[in-house]
């Protein structure tokens, strides 16, 4: 349906009617009550908004979800980039795009008021390679400097043109390998040893979903998710792994869930 959509030059004519319709005129089809009723249930945007949702998955807990939309709420504004907080612990995340199907899939979050807070969630299709690292150096920018970025390990190329460009682990191979391999003897986060962090979902992925799913059901909510990062939310709804291992093919928008992986494998909370 998406694909007969998008095409260009159709030579059909197509029409959305969205619940919105559904409302107007003399005899409605709906009643105001009747669709604050329905927006109770996790598939409303897909039944009545047009939007592509897939089906429930089965790592993240709804309830979860839920409140760290609530809790998103106090932050709603920070879709103004001016309105974000400077000068505190900040991750940016990244998903490079593979081939003409995948996105560029890019999360950063904010440690505030005890909450991981996700201020930018976003994914970017067929982007040109050298404007993405220029992306990523603008959002730092706006931020007043991240303090780690996290990239996926299956592309070289991207990690080391973010080293380059942010004047950062400028090192050999062979001493950025002893780096790693000394963090892990002594049991040192990575992350404090290297500014941009390579993750290899590979071995680290089942982890880091599971470590992602115990930090989303923190009872009294340790994320916060404004709703405007529609995207993510329908990722976490929709993530579907067997044995921890995320089925992509049956997970909306799994770039971005992989930045926002990559972000929580940060955070430890202790009891």
């Amino acid at each position: 349906m998406q694909t007969i959509e998008l095409e260009q030059n159709s030579i059909y004519y197509k029409c959305f009617f969205t619940y919105e319709y559904g409302l107007e005129g003399p005899h409605p089809i709906y009643s105001r009550e009747q669709i604050e009723e329905a927006k109770r249930s996790p598939d409303f945007r897909r039944e009545f908004a047009g939007e592509y949702l897939g089906f429930i998955g089965n790592c993240f807990n709804i309830g979860s979800i839920n409140k760290a939309v609530m809790h998103g709420t106090q932050y709603s504004n920070y879709s103004d980039p001016n309105q974000w907080t400077k000068g505190v612990h900040t991750l940016l995340a990244i998903d490079p795009a593979y081939g003409s199907i995948s996105k560029y899939g890019i999360v950063m979050t904010q440690y505030l008021d005890s909450k991981i807070v996700v201020i930018y969630a976003k994914e970017y299709t067929k982007p040109d390679y050298s404007s993405m690292i220029d992306e990523c150096f603008r959002l730092s920018h706006l931020v007043g400097g991240v303090s780690n970025i996290l990239v996926d390990s299956s592309a070289p190329e991207v990690i080391a043109s973010l080293r380059r460009a942010f004047h950062r682990d400028q090192y050999s191979d062979n001493y950025l390998k002893e780096v790693v391999a000394n963090a892990k003897k002594y049991n040192v986060p990575i992350e404090n040893r290297l500014f941009v962090v390579p993750k290899r979902f590979s071995i680290e992925g089942r982890q880091m979903l599971q470590h992602a799913v115990s930090i989303m059901d923190i009872p009294e909510g340790a994320v916060a998710i404004p709703s405007q990062y529609q995207d993510l939310i329908v990722s976490l709804r929709t993530a579907t792994a067997e044995e921890w291992k995320l089925d992509k093919p049956n997970t909306s928008h799994n770039d971005l869930l992989d930045s926002f992986l990559m972000c929580l494998s940060v955070y430890k909370f202790t009891k």
